[in-house]
């Protein structure tokens, strides 16, 4: 690996759905990227790809998949700023995310919700 330290963080689920693959395929091919610990992917946007209001039957397995294929502590959350001022609101925009992955555990959700985003920008997290 040339550049062994440089942090990647792929926006908006990498276009999960939008290509040309099935979602099979497209999977597979992020099971191999969270292979890069180097390597971030940011929790969609729900504001951009539903109408409001949605809720939580409105969102694809695709977020679950990814849950599972990159594990909480490879995956950041983005708030689409500042598109999110004029559509749904920042709280609602992280108030949504937050209920919807209130089964994972305190830990997890801290990693997705600003520890990765604490790491790969090399703030510290006192």
């Amino acid at each position: 690996m040339s550049f062994p330290d440089l942090q990647i963080a792929i926006e908006h689920f990498g276009g999960l759905g939008l290509g040309a693959q099935t979602l099979t395929e497209e999977l597979d091919l992020m099971k191999a990227l969270a292979q890069h610990e180097n390597l971030t992917i940011k929790l969609l946007d729900f504001g951009d790809m539903f109408e409001i209001p949605y809720s939580f039957w409105d969102v694809p397995d695709t977020v679950r998949d990814v849950v599972e294929v990159f594990g909480p502590d490879q995956i950041m959350w983005g708030c689409d700023y500042p598109l999110v001022s004029t559509r749904e609101g920042y709280h609602h925009s992280l108030e949504f995310p937050l209920n919807y992955l209130s089964d994972l555990g305190d830990e997890d959700r801290d990693w997705i919700f600003g520890g990765i985003a604490l790491r790969i920008w090399g703030f510290e997290s006192d």
